[in-house]
């Protein structure tokens, strides 16, 4: 049996991996610095934070993982774009591939962003569109990724960097789109917004853990978008939360300026997703707004915002 140490896994994407990583076959062992346990058949919990101890050495070789899935990063949904523990993050990330490796680890699979992409192109591929992030964050995911990629070119090693669009689904943070829309119109709160004619990669979190799972137990090597590759109008997301709650009138749209840098287009090339791994999405947008929806009024008083 393999077995897979997983960071940030009490976290959005991390608690959704854990299901899958168990019913793929994998022994799983989970890390979480809150403390805050997802309890999950077939899942060992760890509580460590990689940033503030020097854990990182003892806890392989306790569990000696020969799959690491590296998903802990800076989360802060208001502050995580310009924090400077994106710098950090790059330094204890390197280590722990570094040494995941030396302690007999097999193959890592860490989480990289579309925010390291250049906007400007539209679309955007793994070897082509060239890296120029717009903030610290992007720009601390696009390092770390040259690094691990050179890691493991020049060793030999087997790897793959995952880079994750527009997630949206349960536990996430109630701050972004369709978050923020469902939960003004269930509320009944006036919510003004930008003309919406902006074109997002969106991808149901169910869906993208789903495929970080495939990807880590594949042999697939390098940058891998994980996306849906199809593009839709943010006011389309919208008019879908505002069909199934009511709440039309509430949304304003073209209330908001539109960022003077917002792009019009961002959207995922997902060939090597879809051909080389041979991955597709299982939800539609529509289907997946529903569940989330659904979670959301369940879970109303304990969400992240």
């Amino acid at each position: 049996m393999c077995r897979v140490l997983i960071t940030g896994a009490g976290g959005f994407v991390g608690r959704h991996c854990l299901g899958p990583l168990v019913k793929r076959g994998f022994e799983v062992h989970a890390l979480s610095s809150s403390g805050k346990y997802i309890p999950q058949s077939g899942v060992v919990w760890h509580r460590d934070d990689l940033l503030e101890s020097n854990c990182v050495r003892p806890l392989l070789a306790k569990i000696k993982p020969s799959h690491l899935m590296h998903l802990a990063w800076v989360t802060d949904p208001q502050t995580y774009r310009q924090s400077t523990a994106n710098l950090a993050w790059v330094e204890v990330s390197m280590q722990l591939v570094r040494e995941f490796y030396e302690c007999g680890g097999r193959r890592a699979v860490l989480t990289g962003s579309c925010a390291e992409y250049d906007w400007n192109y539209g679309l955007c591929r793994e070897y082509e569109t060239p890296l120029r992030p717009a903030t610290l964050y992007g720009t601390c995911k696009a390092a770390l990724y040259s690094a691990f990629e050179q890691h493991v070119l020049d060793h030999h090693l087997d790897g793959a960097w995952a880079r994750l669009f527009f997630l949206y689904g349960p536990h996430a943070p109630m701050t972004k789109i369709p978050g923020v829309v469902i939960e003004a119109v269930e509320k009944g709160a006036v919510i003004k917004c930008s003309h919406g004619n902006q074109l997002r990669d969106f991808m149901y979190v169910l869906d993208a853990a789903d495929a970080l799972v495939e990807l880590l137990a594949s042999d697939l090597q390098g940058a891998v978008n994980v996306a849906t590759g199809q593009a839709l109008r943010v006011n389309e997301m919208i008019a879908a939360v505002t069909d199934y709650c009511g709440g039309h009138r509430l949304v304003q749209l073209g209330a908001r300026r539109t960022g003077e840098h917002e792009p019009p287009l961002v959207v995922a090339d997902s060939t090597r997703l879809n051909r080389e791994l041979n991955w597709a999405p299982k939800f539609g947008y529509r289907e997946a707004l529903v569940e989330t929806i659904q979670w959301w009024r369940e879970n109303e008083t304990q969400l992240v915002r």
